[in-house]
């Protein structure tokens, strides 16, 4: 019985850390993509680059079929990303659209699902 319990215990380790391993490979070391679902039944995606490269590569936003590059700008709380004409504003799973001037595009967007981009 204690053998059997061992087992299991090790076979429950090893696959808890091959999934939190796979996670920081999917959100981490390597650029990620991210689809949102957002209110009024809007989407949009956005590849994130890795993690070490953050702070000064742009995010690549594909919203109403046009791709956007935006870069990373100062934000008081979250992660905020900005060109001449939108601002794409994170924290969290969530995050939302606007113009540069402040007018909303899409809002209420929530992470609907991420996979690692070769």
């Amino acid at each position: 019985m204690k053998k059997t319990l061992a087992v299991g215990l090790a076979l429950l380790a090893s696959l808890t850390a091959f999934c939190v391993s796979a996670q920081a490979v999917e959100r981490g070391e390597t650029p990620f993509k991210v689809n949102y679902r957002c209110a009024n039944h809007r989407a949009l995606s956005v590849v994130y680059p890795a993690y070490a490269d953050a702070e000064h590569e742009p995010i690549r936003l594909t919203w109403g079929g046009t791709v956007y590059r935006l870069h990373p700008t100062e934000a008081g709380s979250g992660a905020r990303y900005a060109n001449l004409q939108l601002v794409w504003w994170t924290k969290g799973e969530a995050g939302f659209l606007a113009t540069r001037g402040g007018r909303m595009l899409v809002r209420d967007c929530h992470e609907a699902s991420s996979k690692p981009v070769q």
